[in-house]
């Protein structure tokens, strides 16, 4: 049967507890309907995956392939807080937060058919210690288990602070070290005409002023992403994929493709050199 002569679904509701689902509607269309709860409309046949405790989905959730249907792969975003640091023995850590019910979560999502996972690599968590000391211990822990569940993962360097959005449940601000030149040149951040400073990010004003003792935000971005694909090279190709975007706004992302942001080109070209 061709896509053209089969008859529409009217799309249903997620049942309660449902965080997501998939229904079909219109084969000629693969628009998004916004609903209370997420749901995403297919050609395909219907699948509903009771996810309440499970990471909310990205917005490039796409629908799972059965078999014979060529379909796309779907990618579930784990929390803005699965990475988190605590302090242990008069020090600060990186940890897996809710380690157990991370891994639950990732079985279950494999079970439903999703092929990976989006998780945000912050700036304000790996190079906290200071300028060129990065800790990548508990994203490495994190890749780790999402590869023994069988899934893959799609890193977004994220260059700017959590916690100034709608939804958002944790505040993870720019590395201390960052902050602390921005009180002393408040110039940036981006300001706007009544004097409000947003410390949410750095302002592209000053992308090529080397405000970071001799280096410019684009070069510590860059040596950012050096380290990372230094650390994870062996997992290219695996489960852990390209590196898709770069975060460099605040709630209202300037996050940029890697068509169009030249921090991206520089990673996507990092990581096909490995």
């Amino acid at each position: 049967m061709t896509s053209s002569s089969r008859s529409p679904v009217t799309p249903r509701k997620c049942r309660p507890g449902a965080a997501f689902n998939w229904c079909c509607t219109n084969p000629d269309t693969l628009t998004p309907v916004w609903e209370p709860l997420f749901s995403l409309h297919c050609p395909f046949p219907t699948r509903v995956v009771n996810a309440a405790s499970t990471p909310t989905v990205h917005e490039q959730v796409r629908s799972t392939p059965d078999a014979g249907c060529p379909g796309c792969p779907v990618y579930v975003m784990l929390p803005l807080d699965t990475v988190w640091v605590v302090e242990r023995d008069g020090r600060s850590m990186s940890v897996l937060k809710k380690e157990r019910s991370l891994e639950i979560a990732l079985h279950t999502l494999k079970q439903a058919g999703v092929e990976g996972v989006m998780v945000d690599v912050w700036w304000g968590i790996v190079e906290r210690a200071g300028p060129g000391t990065y800790d990548f211990s508990a994203y490495k822990r994190l890749f780790y288990k999402v590869a023994a569940a069988g899934l893959k993962v799609q890193a977004v360097m994220s260059f700017h602070a959590a916690g100034g959005n709608v939804g958002d449940t944790c505040k993870i601000p720019l590395p201390r070290w960052v902050l602390e030149i921005g009180e002393q040149n408040k110039e940036i951040y981006y300001t706007d005409k009544s004097g409000y400073r947003n410390r949410e990010c750095l302002s592209l004003g000053c992308d090529e002023v080397p405000i970071f003792w001799g280096r410019t935000p684009v070069q510590v971005y860059t040596d950012f992403i050096d380290a990372f694909c230094d650390k994870f090279q062996h997992l290219f190709g695996g489960c852990l994929l390209l590196l898709r975007m770069v975060g460099v706004g605040g709630c209202v992302c300037v996050c940029a493709c890697a068509c169009t942001c030249a921090l991206a080109v520089l990673a996507c070209t990092r990581v096909c050199d490995i």
